[in-house]
């Protein structure tokens, strides 16, 4: 992992997003300003109408998206109907990310929760998942689930949904402050290490000193470099107080660390 690889996901800066165009003009001026050079969009706060606009504000100025988000879908669908549904869904959101050369998306599973059984859990999330997954293989794109909420907190479902799919299109978004309790991560990381594709740096907050109070940074990044991981680390503030200084903050913190090298 390198310090150039630091993005920034929309979701640190909801508030200012909330605005509209403005919003994102900010945002992506501020990203220029910290020598930022990747940013993850969100679809949360994109029109589908708007999406070339928003696009272009971060390529105007540099900036690469390195990959979209995708909310609102539920991907433990029992009926074929509403397993097509989600597919229609997720396609347009998808195809926007083919067109815009954007390499991977991030797709929410939904909640997961019913009264059927483990197996059928499972069974029920391959069989609305997997159409998905090889649509985006069709495009060119990776597709990532991440450790959000609901099921998807729990990384043996989640290691075995990767052994099960085994496609070098698949892969876990790892964000290091969902699990419940947060001390989770270091264990849950393990299991997972053969997986993780991408990493949401999440921050809540900070000593005096600049570190994260309730993740061990060090140790975050000491094991994703022991596991190999060489990609985006991507920060997702969802702190108190104002959005963009947090984010400068989570921004200073990885920079230090990963600067010292192995």
């Amino acid at each position: 992992m390198e310090t150039k690889k630091l993005a920034v996901a929309s979701w640190s800066v909801r508030d200012l997003l909330a605005t509209g165009i403005k919003g994102f003009i900010e945002f992506a001026d501020f990203l220029v300003e910290n020598y930022i050079r990747y940013v993850e969009l969100n679809n949360l706060f994109i029109p589908y109408t708007e999406w070339d606009n928003i696009v272009n504000i971060f390529r105007e100025r540099k900036i690469i998206p390195v990959i979209l988000s995708i909310d609102g879908a539920d991907l433990f669908q029992k009926r074929e109907n509403n397993r097509q549904r989600q597919f229609d869904y997720l396609k347009r959101w998808i195809d926007c990310a083919a067109k815009s050369s954007i390499p991977s998306v991030r797709i929410s599973t939904g909640q997961g929760f019913s009264l059927f059984n483990g197996k059928k859990l499972f069974r029920n999330f391959i069989a609305t998942f997997r159409p998905v997954l090889d649509y985006c293989e069709a495009r060119g794109i990776k597709a990532f689930i991440e450790n959000h909420f609901g099921k998807s907190l729990d990384a043996d479902f989640l290691a075995a949904v990767h052994r099960e799919l085994n496609s070098s299109s698949f892969g876990i978004l790892l964000d290091t402050g969902n699990f419940k309790p947060r001390e989770l991560i270091y264990e849950n990381m393990e299991k997972l290490k053969n997986s993780i594709s991408f990493v949401h740096a999440k921050a809540y907050q900070f000593d005096e000193e600049g570190n994260e109070t309730s993740l061990d940074y060090r140790k975050i990044i000491k094991s994703l470099r022991l596991y190999g991981y060489g990609g985006h680390l991507s920060v997702e503030y969802e702190g108190h107080g104002q959005q963009l200084e947090g984010v400068k903050k989570t921004i200073s913190l990885l920079r230090r660390i990963l600067s010292r090298g192995r």
